[in-house]
């Protein structure tokens, strides 16, 4: 049977304490929060949710924990965000500092929510941007996965994306980057869904499992890490469902409930759904 999914707020205590332990819960975590200035971590803000965690363990709640949906740091945005050259290593001491605090008490992490959504907001520099939030995923992975996880079981990173961008936008958000990626690997590996529209290329270059430190997606490719472990799919249809099951990632499914349930009852491995 296909678990519910239920969005958390901002208070993630009381998310806890309404969510139902038969629901997996999605947490956010906010890099403005956690680190409002730069190099400064707010303890008392870490502090409270953990102790939100640490409840959330105790009343049975999974909980899928989001390192990153946006809400950069005002002195993040004020270096341009994602096109400042030093973004990714700053995403990457947060991320760290999250699993450090948060590891043994969460399993299932997604490192970057909608990553070409977020590329789309920087006019003519998608593809640009496209690069720098795949390289900060790939960042979140390796971060994460270090993590003990609950009871020493280690922990899953996934990656959450939209698959209803319209025909027009595909080559604006994708950019010349996960095209050129996704072709290159299509070549060496035969793998077709590397072949299917930019949120396919995204999860399909991502799960490739040949993305070289420090994460660059234009340089050689090599077995280094696959940065994703399951996909989040936002508004798929069936057969998009079906392609990121072939790539060997589980999927939660948002928003697209009877096509979740179709491809469950057709193999898939559907975690969960939600709206």
């Amino acid at each position: 049977m296909i678990r519910g999914i239920a969005e958390g707020g901002a208070d993630w205590l009381e998310s806890v304490e309404r969510a139902d332990p038969a629901e997996w819960l999605v947490l956010r975590a906010a890099w403005c929060a956690v680190e409002p200035q730069k190099g400064r971590y707010d303890e008392g803000a870490i502090e409270a949710d953990r102790r939100a965690l640490i409840a959330a363990r105790r009343r049975g709640v999974d909980v899928i924990l989001v390192a990153h949906s946006g809400g950069l740091p005002d002195w993040q945005i004020a270096r341009e965000g994602w096109l400042d050259v030093d973004a990714l290593a700053g995403f990457g001491c947060y991320v760290d500092r999250l699993a450090r605090s948060f590891g043994e008490l969460v399993k299932h992490w997604v490192g970057v929510w909608e990553p070409l959504g977020e590329a789309a907001v920087y006019e003519g520099e998608h593809g640009r941007v496209a690069r720098r939030l795949l390289d900060a995923q790939s960042s979140a992975w390796l971060h994460v996965r270090k993590a003990p996880g609950p009871g020493g079981g280690g922990t899953l990173v996934g990656v959450a994306e939209r698959f209803d961008i319209p025909v027009r936008r595909r080559d604006q958000l994708a950019g010349r980057v996960l095209g050129q990626v996704a072709g290159l690997l299509g070549r060496r590996e035969g793998l077709d869904a590397w072949c299917q529209p930019a949120a396919h290329s995204l999860v399909g270059v991502l799960a490739s499992g040949r993305l070289a430190p420090p994460f660059g997606a234009m340089g050689e490719l090599s077995g280094a890490t696959p940065a994703t472990d399951f996909t989040v799919a936002i508004q798929p249809s069936v057969a998009d469902i079906h392609r990121l099951w072939r790539t060997g990632r589980s999927v939660f499914v948002m928003g697209a409930a009877r096509a979740a349930e179709q491809a469950n009852d057709e193999g898939v491995r559907v975690l969960g759904v939600g709206l």
